[in-house]
């Protein structure tokens, strides 16, 4: 097998959860419309990733991350991530890893 490349998508560690009502506790945001549907495409700061229900527009303030599970990681995020509905989604980081020629 020849020597090359392979992309990966490796996760943080951390997620990234809905904003909260300071008072309530409740949820105050959504899923901005550029943002959902579109796992595995990179995030950039200043990108428009919540949209609360009073109107503002909340923008990704960290590092360039690919989100993944947008808006679903209520199915399939198991503990200790805690309370799953109140993640909005898993960031993860692009790397390309070298692959070594396999002589067989």
């Amino acid at each position: 097998m020849p020597a090359g490349e392979l992309e990966v998508f490796r996760f943080t560690g951390e997620v990234v959860r809905f904003p909260e009502d300071e008072e309530t506790g409740e949820l105050s945001a959504m899923i901005h419309d550029s943002l959902q549907d579109a796992d595995w495409q990179l995030l950039s700061p200043g990108a428009p990733v919540f949209q609360c229900f009073n109107g503002e527009v909340i923008l990704w303030e960290g590092e360039e991350v690919y989100p993944v599970f947008v808006n679903e990681v209520a199915y399939i995020a198991p503990p200790p991530l805690g309370n799953s509905r109140r993640v909005a989604f898993l960031p993860c980081r692009r790397e390309v890893l070298v692959v070594p020629a396999l002589n067989c």
